[in-house]
């Protein structure tokens, strides 16, 4: 069965999401953000001439590119043998492991929020938006609702603790930070 080759449009919205993932994994394994920089913009390069080659069905793109920034941080380290780091290619593999399956959790939890988000009230995902999007006061979202900043403060915490809940249970992962 022939492989289905992402489209232009793909490639990037996969690139857009996996970009902080792959960006910390590579200024983690390199000294200077100028050559972490470099890194990222070879791996751009290379997946999106290799795209051909990714397969959903065994990995997320994260992790594929992710893969490809190893390969080309263990060139980086081969061409700086002038260098006096030592860089521990088995390091670097933990690290790369680490770094994707991170980036496939952050993910999933991020999928979470959006189907939880759905189940909210009217009233609990305005005053989440005001708070966190439009970084509005307690005060200045009571006015709107004609309540008290207290009402606003109990009923956002009780909205992210709802919110906590049911990302744990859709994610099955205990860390959710609250």
């Amino acid at each position: 069965m022939e492989r289905r080759t992402l489209t232009d449009r793909e490639f990037a919205a996969n690139w857009a999401r996996s970009q902080r993932a792959l960006g910390a994994f590579v200024m983690a394994s390199l000294p200077r953000f100028h050559e972490a920089e470099d890194v990222v913009q070879r791996v751009a390069m290379t997946a999106f001439e290799i795209r051909d080659r990714y397969d959903p069905e065994s990995s997320t793109f994260t992790t594929w590119v992710i893969g490809i920034a190893r390969n080309e941080i263990l060139h980086w380290y081969r061409d700086q043998q002038r260098c006096r780091v030592v860089f521990d290619a088995d390091l670097l593999a933990s690290l790369s492991d680490a770094a994707a399956e991170f980036a496939d959790k952050h993910v999933e939890i991020a999928e979470a929020l959006v189907e939880c988000m759905e189940g909210l009230n009217d009233r609990g995902k305005e005053m989440l938006r005001l708070k966190y999007y439009k970084s509005a006061r307690s005060k200045d979202i009571a006015v709107k609702f004609a309540t008290t900043p207290n009402v606003v403060d109990k009923t956002i915490s009780r909205v992210r603790k709802q919110l906590l809940r049911c990302i744990s249970q859709k994610t099955q992962i205990d860390e959710v930070a609250p």
